[in-house]
């Protein structure tokens, strides 16, 4: 996959605690920038399907799209993120044939 180029700014304690993280790591900045941008974005996408699904704008297989997690997976961190399960019949087999799909 082809890479770009991202600039940004960032303050002078930003930039403190990123070097500091450089030197305790052993990556180098390039490599700790897009692990600390990866789980970030990975979190982002969580937090987002989370508040879609709490709010009834995705269901229960669109908010695990939106994480980029199985459906499994977002069921199972149901619980800690305090979501309950709310699913009307067709959508409960939808998402049971995609569970069997990725199972």
């Amino acid at each position: 996959m082809a890479s770009t180029t991202v600039s940004t700014r960032l303050e002078a304690d930003e930039l403190e605690l990123l070097e500091s993280l450089v030197r305790l790591s052993g990556l180098d900045r390039a490599g700790l920038i897009r692990s600390v941008l990866k789980r970030g974005l990975d979190e982002m996408r969580l937090e987002l399907a989370v508040k879609q699904y709490r709010e009834d704008k995705a269901t229960l297989s669109h908010a695990a799209e939106i994480a980029g997690i199985s459906l499994w997976d977002f069921v199972a961190r149901m619980k800690p993120l305090g979501l309950e399960l709310h699913v009307d019949e067709e959508e409960f087999e939808r998402d049971l044939r995609s569970l069997r799909r990725s199972a």
